[in-house]
This record gives C-alpha cells, sequence and structure tokens, in this order.
C-alpha cells in the first residue's frame, strides 16, 4: 500500500493509501512553509485583489498552482518551500474515461 506520494520537488504524506488512485489538490489548500517538504521554483505571480495566482515548477513533472493570501508573494525565480496537509489531499480512482 502506498501512503506517501513521491514527487519530483519531495515527498507528501498521504490521508490514505492510494494504489491505483490518482492524488489531487486544491490550490487554496497549498502553503508556503520554509520547512515544507516540497521544493519549488516561482514562474509567474498574478496579484488578484485579496490574494496571488502562483504558478509553481519542480514540484512535480508539470505546473503546480496555488493561492498565496499575504501582504506579498514570492518573486518570479525565487526556490520555496512548500507544504499541503494530508487531510487537504484527495485520493480518487483513477478516471479510466479519459
Amino acid at each position: 500500500m502506498r501512503e506517501t506520494l513521491h514527487l519530483q520537488g519531495g515527498v507528501l504524506g498521504l490521508p490514505r493509501a492510494s494504489d491505483g488512485q490518482q492524488v489531487l489538490v486544491r490550490a487554496e489548500d497549498i502553503r508556503i512553509d520554509p520547512q515544507g517538504p516540497i521544493a519549488a521554483r516561482v514562474e509567474t505571480v498574478t496579484f488578484l485583489g485579496t490574494h496571488y495566482r502562483i504558478a509553481l515548477s519542480g514540484a512535480m513533472t508539470g505546473p503546480l498552482f496555488m493561492l498565496h493570501a499575504g501582504f506579498s508573494a514570492p518573486k518570479p525565480g525565487d526556490e520555496v518551500r512548500i507544504s499541503i496537509p494530508p487531510e487537504a489531499l484527495l485520493v480518487l480512482p483513477l478516471d479510466t474515461a479519459a
């Protein structure tokens, strides 16, 4: 049983076994955390009024988007660490229709 998710940028604990399933996360559940287990690089930062939309690379094979609520945001090119609480990870059956 797989209870961890191995990504390009690090390893996350899962809320339950994920064999034969996909793991999804909402952008608002990703946090910049200096002690976070996942390393990423900031590609773009878009100010949206009350928060920032940040595109990250290096955390996984494709881009990862997060929402950051704060008075300031990292800049493109910055290296950051991120965390995602295990309970925020959605473990769902693979979409076999795709």
